[in-house]
């Protein structure tokens, strides 16, 4: 089938020229469609990741033995890809809002249907802030579970495991680089015998720190758990952790 031959539409129609690095617009355009122009522009910048997401997708499932050879020539890190086709695949193209950002999709993907619904419709009546929804969605998570700050302070004589430490980066960006969807890595670096790891024992759960796919790989690696330097910047991430959980509340200091 030709490129003539698909089924278009006008989504990305402009007046002018359009080039890869101009776009010229006539000069007896009026102020009506210089302005539409502008807001097209707009809904273009904030539909790219859904329509990367998409389009990734469709390659994997149809062209499952070359889909990949497309990745060498994305300016997008791997993070970024993973995220557009893991949202791809949890909301559906007619469970997404328009009226709500490609970052307000990310916080819910990992509900269920009826929730990544009503959030996203709580996200557009209320006009609230990827940053708002965020909390709104840990303040839900709280109640429904019956745990509150106190009960998620850590005593003296706890044991070496607290599973609150171990859920609380659900929602949380990476605090090493800022990429969403963080888990809480434990430390693995040099000298982790003396916060409570071992050969097949991880550290403590207050050792670790809310980190993304790629920097808890990067921190993993052989290089990385002998290399000093490396264990130092995870200690530095782990404490920048400690800060954003005594924030929240996860742990309390009395």
């Amino acid at each position: 089938m030709s490129m003539d031959a698909l089924e278009t539409n006008t989504v990305l129609a402009l007046p002018g020229q359009v080039t890869a690095v101009a776009l010229e617009i006539p000069k007896s355009i009026d102020y009506e469609t210089w302005a539409a122009i502008g807001s097209g522009l707009k809904n273009v910048e904030q539909s790219i990741m859904f329509w990367i997401g998409d389009w990734l997708t469709y390659g994997e499932g149809r062209f499952s033995d070359r889909w990949t050879q497309v990745l060498s020539e994305s300016e997008y890190s791997l993070r970024t890809i993973q995220n557009a086709m893991w949202l791809s695949k949890r909301i559906p193209p007619e469970r997404r809002r328009a009226d709500v950002s490609y970052s307000h999709h990310l916080l819910v993907a990992a509900l269920e249907p009826d929730e990544q619904e009503k959030w996203l419709r709580i996200a557009a009546d209320e006009d609230l802030t990827r940053e708002a929804l965020r909390d709104r969605l840990r303040a839900d998570k709280a109640e429904k579970t019956h745990v509150s700050a106190h009960d998620r302070s850590m005593p003296k004589d706890k044991a070496h495991r607290d599973q609150s430490l171990r859920d609380d980066a659900e929602h949380e960006d990476c605090i090493r680089c800022g990429a969403p969807n963080a888990v809480s890595a434990h430390y693995s670096g040099v000298g982790k015998h003396l916060l409570g790891g071992g050969m097949t024992l991880k550290t403590h759960d207050i050792a670790t720190a809310h980190l993304c796919h790629k920097c808890h790989t990067e921190f993993d690696s052989y290089e990385a758990t002998n290399s000093y330097e490396r264990g130092w910047e995870f200690l530095v991430m782990i404490l920048k952790t400690l800060v954003r959980r005594i924030e929240k509340g996860t742990v309390i200091v009395k």
